[in-house]
């Protein structure tokens, strides 16, 4: 009997432990995005290269958007692309409303990617 009982508990534990780790498809819907800022022609006034590092500076409309998302998810992930390739998940530690940023390019193919993807025309 005592085994039986102490069967039970351990089964009882094991379903309440799983039911805990288990999240429903309204859970996994509601779960919160890291914002996200997608850098293209649209919104790139001009940029530069070093070997380390791009040197971006945003259009108007662009800083502002930047700086609103930015001021919106202080001390949250930021998801930068350039295009279609995501440079990176920082963290945003303050509001940035200067329209310029530096993308770091440590890695010779996240260097490629970059290159490839930003226009051409606004290299300076």
């Amino acid at each position: 009997m005592k085994r039986i009982i102490s069967g039970l508990v351990v089964i009882i534990v094991l379903i309440t432990l799983s039911a805990k780790d288990v999240r429903t498809e309204d859970q996994v819907k509601n779960v919160e995005q890291p914002a996200r800022y997608v850098l293209s022609e649209k919104n790139i006034v001009s940029w530069k290269e070093n070997e380390r590092w791009f040197s971006i500076k945003l259009i108007p409309e662009g800083q502002k958007k930047f700086f609103i998302l930015t001021r919106d998810n202080v001390n949250k992930p930021l998801r930068l692309y350039v295009g279609v390739f995501l440079v990176g998940t920082p963290i945003v530690r303050e509001a940035i409303g200067s329209g310029s940023m530096i993308l770091s390019a440590d890695v010779e193919e996240k260097k490629d990617k970059i290159h490839a993807l930003l226009p051409s025309l606004k290299k300076v």
